[in-house]
């Protein structure tokens, strides 16, 4: 959170569902790096930009860098910080991958769709709006270095931006079409009032199970106590379940954490 404050989840024996913690700890930017301050210590988290599902661990996937996009001139942007997370909540969440002329610009969403690609940060943008092209530069970190790119992009009738890229020194590229961003965003965003819980857990437990068409008809919810329960996913014959702890807030988070062997189900 933009205070500085976190939530992270310590889980102490990966058998037991009911073993992880909540804990709420403090975190700044360092060296490029996420720096999180325990009571235990320090420990150093490598930098999440714009969407990404990523691993905690072998069983646990969680949602991170979730973006809160305000929408409207009745705020400004300064007076964010002054808010409580109750009243951040109230602001509408845009997808950050969608193209408004009146608010927006190309060099900001290539940049992240770029990020997005390559799962790094930083891209200087620079767009040639007569011809469609663009430059872009990402000044490299301790393990790789600077590298230049030069693509071209197409505002879409949906005000998507779809672009092609390749690296200044190579002669192959990339295409990245703004609609699979967005429908890939919309699935991972969780509604202020969790209304869509099922339609994101199931979104992930297809992502994590490659080859799975989970539907969230057929999610089956059970709630435990406060913000965390069990989940179970099926796709005909097939079952998988995982414990699940949502991570309230402004812009709440889940994470899902296998609880048992994949099981086949004989009807």
């Amino acid at each position: 959170m933009e205070d500085g404050s976190a939530y992270m989840e310590m889980s102490y024996n990966s058998e037991k569902s009911d073993s992880a913690e909540i804990l709420k700890v403090s975190w700044k930017l360092e060296g490029g790096k996420i720096l999180v301050s325990l009571e235990e210590g320090d420990i150093y988290l490598d930098t999440v930009d714009g969407e990404f599902v990523g691993s905690l661990d072998e069983d646990t996937q969680v949602i991170f860098g979730r973006e809160l996009v305000q929408t409207g001139e009745a705020q400004s942007l300064d007076h964010l910080d002054n808010l409580e997370d109750s009243e951040k909540a109230k602001i509408p969440k845009e997808n950050p991958y969608i193209y408004h002329p009146e608010t927006d610009n190309p060099e900001e969403i290539i940049a992240r769709y770029l990020g997005a690609a390559n799962l790094e940060k930083g891209y200087e943008v620079s767009v040639d709006e007569d011809n469609g092209t663009f430059t872009a530069h990402w000044a490299g970190d301790e393990y790789y270095d600077p590298r230049d790119y030069v693509g071209s992009y197409r505002i879409t009738d949906d005000n998507y931006i779809n672009i092609c890229w390749r690296e200044a020194t190579s002669e192959y590229g990339d295409k990245c079409y703004g609609a699979v961003l967005v429908d890939r965003w919309n699935q991972f965003t969780i509604n202020e009032d969790l209304g869509n819980l099922a339609e994101v857990m199931t979104a992930m437990a297809n992502d994590i199970n490659s080859g799975r068409v989970f539907t969230a008809y057929r999610t089956e919810i059970t709630e435990g106590s406060e913000n965390q329960g069990a989940v179970k996913f099926i796709d005909e014959d097939y079952e998988v379940s995982y414990s699940y702890q949502i991570i309230p807030g402004a812009d709440p988070m889940v994470t899902l954490t296998s609880t048992s062997k994949i099981k086949y189900l004989l009807y």
